[in-house]
């Protein structure tokens, strides 16, 4: 009942969304922040598509400098984010952009944290690490994927490949200062990729909308991003030029990314880090792996809840 319910609730995510956002607005934005050296975070299948050269060329022809770093992987790892930020103050930048899915995302926050503070980024795990105390860098995402939701989130997955294990690390400094959803940039996406990512939004809905943590704002984001994905992800994945389906799916991932960030995530995502850690699975792929039995063993805590997701899904 609501009269016994206490929650707090923020969220301070600048969302930009529409077809060609990124081409309409991201170089006006980086001009009134008066940056002039952009650190890009991606990866090397998205430089070979050209997807990055068509954002960076508006920038350099505007008098704004770029520096790529194209080297994370999946599942990125603390060696790499420290890389990251050596070049970062090397080329003495000044703002970074994240393009691509969420291990970029994950990447820049990381780098964040270093280039503004002392020490290794598996320092500030979450676990009893150091706090997050400085601001980072003007940080600004353009997901290329349709899951993740970490253009809206305030968390960081790194992996420490020693300990084969992820560590998190958490800070509301760590949320993009923009997020440009743009749903052409996720047209070129193979449909395994699309298949993955999306799996992991719906997860990412799911676990909220079913976590003790959950509250009347989180559902509603949960159960919204839930209709969207569940409705549109089939057409979306046979139907690479279905503008509109994966419009939906975009647009679910980042609602679905809000809806974790208030209410929490659970027993899918804290089994799916270690095989992404150990075996290096895709995070969509361990998740949507994990999900049936988790739901099975989950239904007796919450069964109108459940009822509630299965009514979604139509199962009649």
């Amino acid at each position: 009942m609501l009269q016994n319910l206490n929650f707090n609730s923020c969220l301070p995510a600048n969302i930009r969304f529409g077809l060609n956002i990124v081409k309409n607005e991201l170089l006006q934005a980086i001009q009134q922040a008066n940056k002039s050296k952009v650190f890009i975070a991606t990866d090397a299948g998205l430089v070979k598509t050209g997807l990055i050269d068509s954002i960076t060329t508006p920038l350099i022809e505007n008098g704004i400098e770029t520096i790529i770093f194209s080297d994370v992987e999946p599942n990125p790892t603390a060696d790499t984010v420290m890389r990251g930020a050596d070049l970062y103050n090397e080329n003495s930048c000044d703002m970074i952009i994240a393009i691509g899915g969420g291990s970029s995302m994950d990447f820049s926050k990381a780098v964040g944290v270093v280039v503004t503070h002392s020490g290794h980024i598996l320092e500030f795990r979450r676990e009893g690490g150091k706090v997050i105390t400085n601001p980072i860098p003007l940080l600004f995402a353009i997901p290329t994927t349709v899951g993740t939701g970490s253009e809206v989130t305030a968390v960081s997955i790194v992996t420490d490949k020693s300990a084969g294990r992820k560590c998190a690390i958490s800070s509301p400094n760590l949320i993009p200062k923009i997020a440009f959803i743009d749903p052409l940039l996720t047209i070129t996406l193979p449909r395994h990729i699309v298949a993955a990512t999306a799996i992991d939004a719906l997860v990412h809905a799911i676990e909220a909308y079913t976590s003790l943590r959950s509250n009347p704002i989180s559902d509603g984001l949960a159960l919204q991003a839930m209709r969207m994905i569940i409705e549109n992800l089939p057409a979306s994945y046979a139907q690479p030029d279905n503008i509109e389906a994966r419009t939906q799916i975009h647009l679910a991932s980042t609602i679905a990314g809000m809806a974790f960030t208030l209410g929490g995530l659970g027993l899918v995502h804290y089994c799916s880090h270690p095989m992404s850690a150990v075996y290096n699975v895709p995070h969509g792929v361990a998740n949507a792996i994990l999900l049936p039995h988790v739901i099975e063993y989950n239904l007796i805590s919450n069964h109108k809840k459940f009822a509630n997701i299965a009514r979604i899904f139509n199962l009649n």
